[in-house]
């Protein structure tokens, strides 16, 4: 004997398979334990399915990430993507999808829910100029315009990191049904409530007011070079002009 202890082959083999299995099994869970809470962060937003908001979930949809917070429960609303190509849009709508968010002459569940909105860019975008809050809906009585403003969304409580904000505070109803706040936006995440009003309760009698969803354009900032080409095009329109008014007076 050289001191050496003899192991079965066939135990040596069964051992080696249980390292094996076992190997496996810890390489697995590390592969959960790593793809698992990333993929439950973001979840893609789709152009022809809605997805029930979540509160504290990010939504991803063309350049643009989008979480939400509810004064009331944001399981009454859900969330999606609409194709666009002026910006990333979303459209905010009753649950069950395709539902409206609220109808009738009696308040409805989403009466005063404020939404708080936080909006982060993907990398590599040049950031977000601009967002204008559609309304859609309507109304039983069509003659009385009255009621118009009793269904509204308000878009407010825009502050840092945004800069040059304007208007600061804007509401779209039926009668004006898109409202546009302007800002100069770096590429960090920005915030802003969005408040769903039904004021139904002091509306013409037999009328029912409905809104059918709320959607939020947001428009990126333009690329370097398409605005160098725009200022390129507006120094020639101007040097082609001052060439005609010279001739038309030689």
């Amino acid at each position: 004997m050289d001191g050496r202890t003899w192991v079965d082959p066939g135990l040596r083999g069964h051992m080696t398979n249980v390292w094996k299995f076992a190997s496996s099994g810890l390489v697995l869970l590390a592969i959960l334990g790593v793809a698992g809470p990333a993929g439950a962060q973001t979840v893609p937003l789709s152009t022809s399915t809605a997805t029930q908001i979540v509160a504290g979930t990010t939504y991803e949809f063309d350049d643009a990430t989008f979480s939400f917070s509810c004064t009331s429960a944001c399981g009454g609303l859900a969330l999606l993507g609409i194709a666009n190509d002026n910006g990333s849009e979303i459209e905010i709508e009753g649950d069950p999808p395709a539902s409206a968010i609220f109808s009738g002459a009696a308040r409805g569940a989403q009466d005063g829910n404020t939404l708080g909105i936080t909006v982060g860019q993907i990398a590599g975008s040049n950031g977000i100029s601009s967002v204008t809050n559609i309304v859609n809906g309507s109304l039983a009585v069509s003659t009385d315009t009255s009621d118009k403003s009793l269904v509204s969304s308000t878009l407010s409580s825009f502050g840092n990191p945004l800069t040059n904000v304007s208007p600061t505070s804007a509401t779209s109803n039926l009668s004006t049904p898109s409202t546009t706040v302007n800002f100069t936006n770096s590429l960090s995440s920005f915030s802003f409530d969005d408040q769903l009003l039904d004021s139904t309760g002091s509306g013409t009698a037999g009328d029912t007011l409905t809104l059918t969803n709320v959607a939020l354009l947001f428009e990126p900032v333009p690329e370097p070079a398409s605005v160098a080409l725009f200022a390129t095009g507006l120094i020639g329109l101007t040097a082609a002009r001052r060439r005609f008014f010279r001739r038309a007076q030689g």
